[in-house]
């Protein structure tokens, strides 16, 4: 193998204590790094020559991972002109674990790693350039071991020619409204090839304008970039020319946009009419299910609708697409928990005219496992009072509960060292492989490094929960109520299970409004620190009791504890989590943290009760 480092300079570690309450921030240099860029067949680079073949570009950029959840390094091209092969340099602030670096062609700060994918947007409005590309638009990426390393296309795209002057943009839109464009996750197989693996905000069209503001020039040839697609349906072009007027060209043909390739379409705007867009209504009425949920009102026009909603249980939520082809206007109806079916009208209108859309909805069936259950992930924090970096991972932590919005339920786990032990906490930290403070385990499977940049920390648990969500669907909830006596805590739960399982229980007593002693390298200790969520009970087995479910099963279970003396008897709270084993789902997780995962949890201040929680 190859020696990575061209140039060690000096480097620290991420944020976190270990045995002492001692630990360093990462610094703003780094370690040189010189890599040497290929692509696949010599297909597509960045720049297209006029034989057809892409080169890199001098002063192209490229972002450069070294480890999972760590920013990753920007490198530039440092050729003095366009070539097949080229070397790029940049600093990473991290030598590289074992394994394999991870680059992705165009440079963004915002494109992250987590150690199993890339997360990269492909942008649905790209700069037109004659004989090219949008830098920025078409996505390549790469792994090596050593300093060597070939891109591979994300995407393809279609590249066309016109033949009418004054065109100032080109619309692609698929003929059932497929994903082009999007932030996009993605891993790499084991041929270095991306393999899409989500798509977070798909967008269903592509708007090219032409380049600085002006016009297409006509017989050059032009190129939207998008993620690789079948499109059985067909697809839609739509020319929009200075004077304000538009025309399509519908394939009707099925067609595919293959990774690394584009679709040429010569002269695709010939005999087309131009004309002005007229207002037309697509859709007229709604047909919907008693659960909460999304619809779609599509209209067609120049000038954007306005809406007037005859119903308090309907809620205008975005706009997806181009008005000019046809844009949807999603709305959002509310759970009907009636037995009886109900009736909203949207008023859709433009400058002169208003049409009425019906929206029926049916009744509520009663029966719970035909409902969504709400989730709610569980982030437990090993800490400790004297650990000087703990509260930027608190500070982040609540960030994310805003972010989820306030689907993320904290139990603060402090060590035997701390002023607020607990102990049950050195099982789970043999559980989950805790080897220093702070750290995070997200849902039982995602470890979150903590960084002083705490907003950083917060897009990881929630891009954690947003994995969790994607990958492990909910199908447990609960219904429970507390009450104390004296110190003793008792609690009548219900779980509800939609999957039959081996599950496990674990029920928690937290404690909060904890004023006390805390270490704290960013402004200083406190002595008047507030802790909240601090576990203090647990009413099972700390590891959860198993317990096994049908399908459509209600099992009860009445659990009670006594509180520790000197604990807030009127600051408690009830924190309840069910594990479900993987079985023969994909096992995504940081470490080898046994065969389970955090299903679903649900926290309620004591003396109180919450609620079975079906998803609007």
């Amino acid at each position: 193998m190859k020696k990575y480092w061209i140039n060690l300079l000096a480097l620290t570690v991420l944020a976190g204590c270990t045995a002492e309450p001692l630990a360093t921030d990462r610094t703003e240099d780094g370690n040189v790094m010189t890599l040497i860029a290929d692509t696949e067949d010599g297909e597509t680079r960045t720049v297209r020559q006029d034989d057809g073949a892409v080169y890199w570009n001098p002063g192209d950029e490229i972002i450069v991972f070294t480890q999972p959840n760590v920013p990753g390094g920007r490198f530039t091209n440092t050729e003095t002109k366009a070539k097949q092969r080229a070397s790029f340099q940049g600093k990473v602030d991290d030598k590289p674990t074992a394994g394999y670096l991870y680059a992705v062609y165009p440079y963004d700060p915002a494109f992250t790693f987590n150690g199993t994918s890339i997360t990269a947007t492909v942008p649905a409005v790209q700069q037109g350039v004659a004989g090219s590309f949008d830098p920025h638009a078409f996505l390549s990426a790469g792994r090596t071991r050593t300093q060597s390393m070939t891109f591979y296309h994300l995407g393809g795209g279609v590249k066309f020619t016109l033949t009418e002057e004054g065109i100032t943009s080109v619309t692609l839109r698929g003929g059932a409204d497929e994903a082009l464009a999007g932030k996009v996750s993605f891993s790499i197989d084991s041929k270095g090839i991306p393999e899409i693996q989500s798509i977070d905000g798909p967008e269903v069209s592509i708007t090219l304008t032409a380049p600085d503001g002006g016009t297409f020039e006509v017989g050059k040839a032009y190129h939207i970039a998008t993620l690789p697609v079948d499109l059985p349906n067909g697809f839609t072009l739509l020319f929009e020319r200075e004077d304000g007027r538009v025309a399509d060209r519908r394939v009707t043909k099925p067609a595919a946009i293959q990774r690394g390739h584009f679709l040429k379409l010569t002269d695709v705007d010939k005999d087309l009419t131009f004309t002005d867009i007229e207002f037309e209504l697509m859709t007229s009425s709604v047909n919907i299910s008693s659960k909460g949920q999304d619809f779609s009102i599509r209209v067609r026009s120049f000038e954007e609708p306005h809406f007037d909603i005859y119903a308090d249980w309907i809620t205008l939520v975005k706009t997806v697409g181009d008005r000019r082809i046809g844009a949807d206007y999603v709305f959002h109806a509310a759970r009907n928990k009636e037995t009886e079916e109900r009736t909203g009208y949207i008023a859709v209108c433009s400058d002169t005219n208003c049409f009425m859309v019906d929206v029926n909805q049916e009744a509520a069936s009663g029966d719970w496992t035909e409902e969504d259950f709400v989730h709610h992930s569980l982030g437990m924090r090993f800490t400790a009072t004297w650990c000087g970096w703990c509260p930027y991972m608190n500070t982040a932590f609540y960030k994310a509960k805003d972010l989820l919005d306030g689907r993320f339920e904290i139990v603060n786990l402090h060590a035997s060292s701390s002023e607020l032990a607990f102990s049950g906490t050195s099982a789970l930290e043999s559980v989950y492989g805790i080897g220093g403070y702070p750290t995070g385990i997200v849902d039982g499977r995602v470890d979150i490094a903590n960084y002083s940049d705490t907003d950083y920390t917060a897009q990881n648990v929630v891009n954690a929960v947003k994995e969790q969500e994607a990958t492990y669907p909910v199908v447990t909830a609960f219904e429970f109520s507390s009450s104390l006596s004296g110190s003793t805590v008792s609690v009548d739960l219900t779980v509800y299970a939609k999957v039959a399982d081996t599950y496990k229980l674990t029920a928690l007593v937290l404690e909060n409004g904890i004023i006390g002693n805390q270490s704290d390298n960013g402004e200083g200790a406190h002595s008047d620190y507030h802790h909240d969520r601090i576990a203090r009970l647990a009413l099972t087995s700390i590891t959860g009791d198993p317990f096994t479910a049908s399908a459509g099963d209600e099992k009860a279970f009445t659990l009670s504890g006594t509180v520790p003396a000197g604990c807030n008897l009127d600051n408690l709270e009830v924190l309840v989590y069910v594990q479900r084993p993987f079985g023969s789902q994909t096992v995504i997780s940081s470490g080898n943290y046994g065969g389970y995962y955090v299903d679903n949890s649900r926290s309620a201040a004591v003396g109180t009760t919450a609620e079975l929680e079906f998803a609007d």
